[in-house]
């Protein structure tokens, strides 16, 4: 089924709510990157074993990263109250149903600081192990080449060069740590759906829903395997939309 120009207005807007918050998180992740490698590499010059320093530099992305779902989360909720006061703008008033939903929505988005530290606690074990696993990565990377260096015998300065290398080859480096910043973007779309996900499944907006429509945003980064959902249009219970809810998989932007 083909996507009408307004449909694919909206797929644009939501990528412009996402594409604000993330670019918040790529600039810290950039700087977090850049002094990841320079204090690894002091370290390193100086005789010493970098991963424990590469640990705690790459340990400053997690509480940033936990507050970027947190934002998105309520973004997409925000933008769930928005769509439906623009809807009920242009219809007919035949009941209080939009009413309904409209002050349910407001409600919810008036949260106490208690409220955001249980979202902090939602997400963080999943922030941990996403980090967890990019630190494990990143140093196994820098303890291969170390040991070569050291069997090889390579003096300091080319064994630093090497291990630019492997900086370069893991995403962190000084210009653009296209690592995290993956990292900051996914994880931020992912709570971004998932803020959507929620609003529009309390009762006051179930009520008005009949189902989804998955849209991409049409242009020439779409993967082909999301391309040919492009325009699936089902009921909100249909077993589809428990699969293939965005985001899905690295960088979507359906």
């Amino acid at each position: 089924m083909a996507i009408s120009p307004q449909h694919r207005r909206y797929a644009e807007q939501l990528d412009a709510d996402r594409a604000r918050l993330e670019v918040i998180g790529i600039n810290a992740a950039s700087k977090i990157g850049r002094r990841t490698r320079i204090e690894a590499l002091r370290v390193y010059k100086a005789g010493d074993d970098p991963s424990g320093v590469i640990r705690d530099q790459l340990s400053a992305a997690t509480p940033l990263l936990v507050d970027a779902m947190v934002a998105a989360y309520l973004k997409g909720r925000q933008r769930v109250l928005q769509t439906v006061e623009a809807h009920q703008s242009k219809t007919v008033k035949l009941s209080t149903a939009y009413d309904n939903a409209i002050n349910a929505l407001k409600r919810q988005m008036h949260y106490s600081g208690q409220s955001i530290d249980q979202m902090r606690q939602i997400f963080a074990p999943d922030v941990a192990q996403t980090m967890h696993t990019l630190t494990r990565a990143a140093n196994g990377r820098v303890t291969a080449k170390m040991l070569e260096l050291t069997q090889r015998q390579v003096h300091v300065s080319q064994g630093i060069r090497e291990l630019q290398g492997v900086f370069n080859a893991a995403g962190i480096t000084p210009q653009n740590s296209y690592t995290l910043e993956a990292i900051f973007r996914t994880q931020t779309q992912l709570a971004y759906g998932a803020g959507r996900w929620a609003a529009l499944r309390e009762p006051e907006i179930d009520e008005i829903l009949w189902g989804f429509e998955y849209s991409t945003v049409g242009d020439d980064r779409v993967r082909s395997s999301h391309a040919v959902m492009d325009g699936v249009r089902l009921p909100k219970d249909d077993p589809f939309w428990m699969t293939n809810w965005p985001a899905n998989g690295w960088s979507c932007r359906c």
